[in-house]
């Protein structure tokens, strides 16, 4: 065993090499291959690795690593799922990023009660990156700044109730938007929207609720997937 391991020139190891002290390196370190340090590594100059395939990679183990494939991409591994990638145009992904889009996927909630908080129900993921969304409720996997947006198609309006409100409701606070039917006769369709940035916890959730205040219960949320929908992405 050697305590500091010291070259100005290359150290090339082809077949696999152990240290079990530092190493320091004023030159060029490449490796085809695999080499195992047990200590400190100190590089003045270029690491060079080759996995033999024209890629290089840093791993602690098969399932945490940094791939670097050739010029096509680098991508960075954590527990054996590529978590972020970069192309060779400079685009970053992050497949699983908590992202979803639900819909209704065409079947209506048909005469909405009045005088309670109704929630909405999405039957159909356009897509759920992580799996955060279930039972009509998305849920945060992680303390973050969320962008939630909702837009929904009533119809049937009611000219006769007071107001309807719709709401994001969050473990934190609810975001709400509202509209009062002073029309001259009953709409056959309107659209609600809100989009917030919302500060949720771990565990907190989002979910969508309706409430009419007096009037008829005539109102309908249309299914329509081109107009009632519920999406979100954790921002920050």
């Amino acid at each position: 065993a050697f305590d500091i391991f010291s070259v100005g020139d290359t150290v090339s190891a082809k077949d696999g090499g152990n240290f079990a002290g530092n190493v320091a390196m004023a030159g060029t370190l490449a490796v085809t291959g695999v080499s195992t340090l047990g200590a400190n590594l100190n590089v003045t100059g270029n690491v060079v690795s080759n996995d033999g395939s024209n890629n290089a990679r840093f791993q602690f183990d098969n399932d945490n690593q940094i791939l670097i494939q050739n010029d096509t991409a680098m991508s960075f591994y954590v527990n054996a799922s590529a978590s972020l990638k970069i192309d060779s145009t400079g685009a970053v992904t992050m497949p699983l990023q908590p992202a979803f889009s639900v819909n209704k996927n065409g079947t209506n909630q048909d005469n909405m009660a009045q005088g309670a908080e109704v929630t909405i129900t999405f039957s159909t993921e356009r897509f759920d990156n992580n799996a955060d969304f279930g039972s009509n409720t998305f849920t945060a996997p992680v303390t973050g700044k969320y962008f939630l947006s909702v837009s929904l198609m009533l119809a049937q309006i009611d000219t006769a109730a007071s107001f309807y409100y719709l709401t994001i409701a969050t473990s934190n606070k609810n975001y709400r938007a509202i509209l009062d039917p002073l029309f001259t006769a009953d709409l056959d369709y309107i659209t609600m929207t809100i989009t917030v940035l919302a500060d949720m916890d771990a565990s907190d959730t989002a979910f969508i609720q309706f409430y009419q205040g007096g009037g008829t219960a005539q109102t309908d949320i249309d299914g329509n997937t081109e107009y009632s929908y519920f999406s979100g992405h954790l921002v920050c």
